[in-house]
């Protein structure tokens, strides 16, 4: 049987690492605003990433683990007594159980993810609409007297003209 790694590199340290050391080389000398601004955005892309690596890092490590835990279960049902078959079928439900959570963290990400892999900044400029929409309507803001309000406005009168 071959050697499964179940704890995974997580997938923010290299970025982080790559933009510290991107911080460490700013040039600080006269005049300091270039080296202020770039700093500042430095700074502001490490912690976004190390959020991320807090969650979707972390949780992208543990579901790993989970799904490799699921995997070998599997590979071990083929084998054994019924009394083994039935210990590994509740290991794999119990690990199931474990995995939703991080799982459910991950799942916008991977969305995201596959969607830009597939069909790039398209994909993304159609994603964010609909989201829009589907919050608006959520919110009661898309209601039929809301849209007639909109319309109703007195800047929105003064550009549409009026019939004769």
């Amino acid at each position: 049987m071959t050697e499964v790694n179940f704890l995974l590199d997580n997938p923010y340290y290299r970025p982080i690492a790559k933009f510290l050391g991107s911080f460490r080389a700013v040039n600080w000398g006269f005049p300091f605003i270039p080296g202020l601004v770039n700093g500042v955005v430095l700074v502001l892309i490490i912690a976004i990433l190390c959020v991320l690596y807090a969650s979707v890092g972390i949780a992208s490590q543990i579901s790993t683990s989970f799904v490799g835990l699921i995997a070998d279960a599997r590979c071990q049902l083929r084998e054994g007594s019924s009394v083994e078959k039935s210990a590994y079928t509740v290991a794999i439900g119990i690990y199931f159980v474990l995995l939703l959570p991080f799982w459910m963290v991950q799942f916008p990400f991977q969305v995201l993810g596959s969607l830009w892999e597939r069909n790039g900044l398209l994909a993304i400029a159609l994603l964010i609409p609909i989201l829009g929409g589907i919050y608006l309507a959520s919110n009661g803001s898309l209601s039929r007297s809301n849209v007639l309000d909109w319309f109703r406005h007195p800047t929105i009168k003064s550009a549409i003209p009026s019939a004769p």
